[in-house]
C-alpha cells in the first residue's frame, strides 16, 4: 500500500474500524428519522431515503456559507464535540424507548403515531406528507457491503498511486514533465436549481461531509460531487453510504 492523496478520509478507522459504532450510528439515524418530525430531521440524510420521501420533504433553503461540512475543519466535531454529539443522541434514542415502553405501544400503533405525526406537520394543507424509515436489515446489508466496497476502493486508490508514479517518471524521461496525469476541469451537469441562485444554496446531495476533501481518485475528472461521501471522519459520511 502506498499514500494517495486524501488517503486520511477515505482510511479513517475511527467510525469504519468499530463495529459497535457502526451500528449505533445506523440505530440513531432509523430512530430519528421514525420518531422526530420533519423538521428536526437532518435534510443531508433525507436526501439519501427513497425517491417518494425526498419528493414530499421539504428541503430547507439554507446558504453554502452556513454549511456545517465547511464551518469546521473538514466537517469534523473536535474531541468533546463529537462525544457530545454521541452522548445527545444515545439520550435522546433512550428517551423515546422509554415513552413508546411506559404508553405499551405496538409496532403498529407506534407506525401509526408517526404517521399522525407527519401529517401534522406538512405545510401542504393539510395533505399527508410521507416520510418512510428505512428498513434496518436493508441498512445492516448496506453496511456490510460498504466495508466490501471501502476495502476495494482503497486498493484500487494505492494501485493508481503506482501507476501515477510510473506515469510521471515516464513523461520526465521523455521531456514531457509538464503532462498531468489528471484533468482539472471536470465535465459539468446541469442543475435543477434556479440558474441565478444555484450557487448561493446547499445542495444537500453534492455538499456533504467530503465536498471539500482533496481525494486523489480519477472519478473528479468526471464529477467531483460523487467524491461528497468519503469522508469516513464524520459521522454523517458513514450514515449517508449505508443509505445510497
Amino acid at each position: 500500500m502506498v499514500e494517495y492523496q486524501g488517503r486520511e478520509f477515505v482510511e479513517d478507522e475511527s467510525i469504519m474500524g468499530a463495529s459497535e459504532k457502526m451500528i449505533f450510528y445506523i440505530k440513531e439515524m432509523v430512530a430519528n428519522i421514525s420518531s422526530q418530525p420533519p423538521q428536526l430531521l437532518n435534510p443531508f440524510i433525507m436526501a439519501k431515503l427513497d425517491v417518494e420521501s425526498v419528493r414530499n420533504f421539504v428541503f430547507p433553503p439554507v446558504f453554502k456559507e452556513v454549511n456545517r461540512f465547511t464551518v469546521r475543519k473538514y466537517g469534523v466535531p473536535g474531541g468533546a464535540s463529537i462525544v457530545k454529539d454521541e452522548r445527545e443522541a444515545l439520550v435522546g434514542t433512550a428517551k423515546a424507548t422509554l415513552r413508546l415502553a411506559e404508553k405499551k405501544k405496538t409496532v403498529k400503533d407506534v407506525a401509526k403515531d408517526i404517521k399522525c405525526n407527519l401529517t401534522a406537520n406538512t405545510g401542504h394543507n393539510g395533505g399527508e406528507r410521507k416520510i418512510t424509515p428505512p428498513v434496518l436489515l436493508e441498512v445492516y446489508c448496506n453496511m456490510t457491503e460498504l466495508v466490501r466496497l471501502r476495502s476495494e476502493l482503497i486498493n484500487a486508490a494505492s494501485e493508481t498511486a503506482i501507476l501515477q508514479k510510473i506515469y510521471n517518471f515516464q513523461v520526465e524521461k521523455c521531456g514531457k514533465a509538464h503532462l498531468e496525469p489528471l484533468i482539472d476541469e471536470s465535465i459539468s451537469f446541469p442543475s435543477l436549481f434556479d440558474p441565478a441562485t444555484a450557487e448561493q444554496y446547499i445542495n444537500y446531495t453534492d455538499d456533504g461531509p467530503g465536498h471539500q476533501c482533496n481525494i486523489g481518485l480519477a472519478i473528479s475528472e468526471f464529477d467531483p460531487s460523487l467524491l461528497t461521501n468519503l469522508n469516513y471522519k464524520h459521522p454523517d459520511a458513514f450514515k449517508m453510504s449505508v443509505l445510497t
